[in-house]
This record gives structure tokens, sequence and C-alpha cells, in this order.
């Protein structure tokens, strides 16, 4: 079952709303951006399948038509008759909104890997390291066990 794109875009455009609401100075996932993600990483088919179960769960009303508490309601039914597809459609989302570098720089993230071109972390307190560095190796040094068994 195929959604025409431009009720798949609706229904998710709400379905992400309900599932990351928007919070005061940090940027929202919208629809396109999701898609495109999901595209870009081959990761499609989830996408598409959730959207496939909400609109059979809903057929009479579209989904971004229904007031809050039935898309509630039809959501929580939809996270226990089909978890696995709920789940996989919640982790892209998830990944896309915390990759995405707006999303990064307001929580306080800079987006850039830190040693590339340049550029360094900051100096840190390597203090509390000096506990593990004084214990020693945990492990079975190969060799010396190899040197041992070879002397007789």
């Amino acid at each position: 079952m195929t959604n025409p794109p431009e009720t798949g875009d609706r229904t998710l455009a709400v379905l992400l709303d309900d599932l990351l609401p928007p919070a005061v100075g940090v940027p929202t996932i919208d629809a396109p951006r999701l898609a495109e993600f999901a595209a870009r990483h081959s990761r499609s088919a989830p996408l598409a399948r959730l959207l496939d179960i909400v609109a059979a769960a809903s057929p009479g009303t579209p989904f971004a038509d229904l007031d809050a508490a039935a898309r509630a309601a039809l959501l929580s039914r939809i996270r226990r008759q089909h978890l696995a597809a709920f789940a996989d459609f919640f982790l892209l989302a998830i990944q896309c909104y915390c990759l995405d570098p707006a999303v990064r720089q307001a929580f306080g993230d800079d987006p850039a890997a830190p040693f590339p071109n340049g550029r360094s972390l900051p100096d840190g307190d390597l203090e509390l390291l000096e506990a593990v560095y004084e214990r020693g190796p945990l492990f079975r040094d190969p060799h010396a066990l190899t040197d041992k068994e070879q002397t007789p």
C-alpha cells in the first residue's frame, strides 16, 4: 500500500512532531530532511513501512487530520502491534536528528570532528588517569608465556 507523496509527507511531518516535539532553542526535524537522510543511507524501507502501517491503521481519516489524543492512541497501538517497524523508524528519526549539525550546535556540540584540519582537543586534567597507569596492564603478555614455555 503506497501513499500519495503529499499524504505521506503530511503524515510524516505530523508523526515527527508527535514523536520528537519541538523544544525552545532546538531545531526540529522535518519530513523532507528525514526522507533525504533515509535515502542517502539506503534506509528508505523503514520509513515507507511505518507510513504504510499508519495509513492502514487509520483508513477512514488521514493520520495528519486526527486530533492529538487520537494520534497518541493510534501510535500507542502501532507501537504494540508493530514494535520492530516502529523501532526501526524511530531509530532512523533519532539518528537523523542527532546527526543534524544545527541540532548538535544547539546542544553545545561542535559539529566538526576534533582532530582533522589542525583542530585539537582542549587540555584536560589527566590526573584522573594516573590510577589506571599505575595499575599496569591487565592482560597476559603472549610473548612472555611463549618465552617461559620454551625455556627448559
